[in-house]
């Protein structure tokens, strides 16, 4: 989960803060506090984003245009929430507060953030009012704090300017959903392989659907012949011989596509039968993890008394073993002879 996060907010295209609260303190400037609902910064590659001063709506900063670049580095994860550090330390700014005699000299802030996953995706408007899909939660652990320093001029020389104070941050990131899609192959080496002379199907799996419509599909079988139709969503297909086949889907949504492309190797018969045979051996055998070193297994397992039904039972499993252990070797012969031959 922590690297999930961390990888979703550094390939989210969006950030949004919901409230923004800062407080203030000045010998010069006085003190206040402000209120900000719907900031929205400019997420940039990484663990970057960006906002201005004149976003923050404090009194003596209106008019100032100033970009403040935040960059954040891993600060943990504690099973649930994941923490990031920002800092933003900027120095020789020289930017001159408009309305004011005063200069902005330096702008330093820091402030650690909880990412929490919201499970499920929630649908809400983006910053330019376009419907995005957020799916986790960005709020300041605690108080994030920040040092302002300027000068302005006084009659009896410039005079220093250090506002201290503190500031926090409630806010959701995501993404648009884009159109992905994920092939599966029936089969597996327990269950209905893919064998040489059948037939074999393919699945597509799609996310991120645009709201209101309806994926389109289009299957492309190289090395073998579709069975049926190839627009669908699930795909047939033969499997003539034992060499690979390459299959692939296109889906359509509205203005958006995806492909997937896999391959599916079939296997011999008398292969499938000798799988079919492991596997269900190796249902008849229990392997045990001992994690405690008082427990012996020999002892406290293999040489304990046994009831009659389950003496009934380890006979009967051990026929079955032998049964099947029987065919392996007669099949391994069999196949033994047929690469000599």
């Amino acid at each position: 989960m922590a690297s999930q996060l961390l990888d979703f907010f550094s390939a989210s295209a969006d950030i949004r803060f919901d409230l923004v609260t800062a407080n203030y303190s000045s010998s010069v400037l006085g003190s206040g506090s402000v209120t900000v609902s719907t900031i929205c910064p400019v997420k940039l590659p990484g663990l970057h984003f960006t906002l201005n001063t004149s976003q923050l709506n404090i009194p003596q900063l209106n008019g100032l245009n100033l970009a403040i670049p935040f960059t954040g580095q891993d600060a943990g994860f504690n099973g649930t929430e994941q923490r990031i550090l920002w800092t933003s330390d900027q120095k020789n700014l020289s930017k001159p507060i408009p309305g004011s005699p005063a200069t902005l000299d330096s702008l330093q802030i820091q402030f650690t953030s909880i990412l929490t996953s919201l499970g499920v995706d929630v649908k809400s408007k983006d910053c330019a009012g376009f419907d995005i899909f957020y799916s986790s939660l960005l709020q300041t652990d605690g108080l994030g704090q920040v040092d302002m320093k300027g000068h302005a001029p006084g009659p009896f020389g410039d005079v220093s300017i250090d506002v201290g104070g503190t500031i926090t941050f409630e806010g959701v990131f995501g993404a648009p959903h884009s159109l992905a899609v994920k092939i599966l192959n029936q089969g597996s080496f327990c269950a209905n392989p893919p064998i040489a002379g059948g037939q074999g199907a393919s699945t597509a799996y799609v996310s991120g659907v645009p709201v209101d419509t309806v994926p389109s599909y289009k299957w492309i079988v190289q090395g073998a012949a579709i069975v049926g139709a190839d627009d669908q969503w699930k795909v047939r297909y033969t499997l003539p011989n034992l060499n690979g086949i390459t299959i692939s889907v296109g889906v359509t949504a509205g203005d958006q596509a995806a492909t997937a492309t896999t391959k599916v190797f079939p296997i011999a018969a008398g292969i499938a039968r000798l799988e079919t045979i492991i596997c269900e051996l190796r249902t008849e055998v229990i392997v045990n993890y001992w994690f405690n070193p008082l427990i012996d297994p020999v002892v406290s397992n293999v040489a304990r008394l046994a009831n009659p039904a389950e003496l009934q039972r380890l006979a009967q499993t051990a026929m079955k073993i032998e049964r099947l252990a029987t065919q392996i070797q007669q099949m391994v012969k069999e196949l033994s002879r047929a690469k000599e031959e």
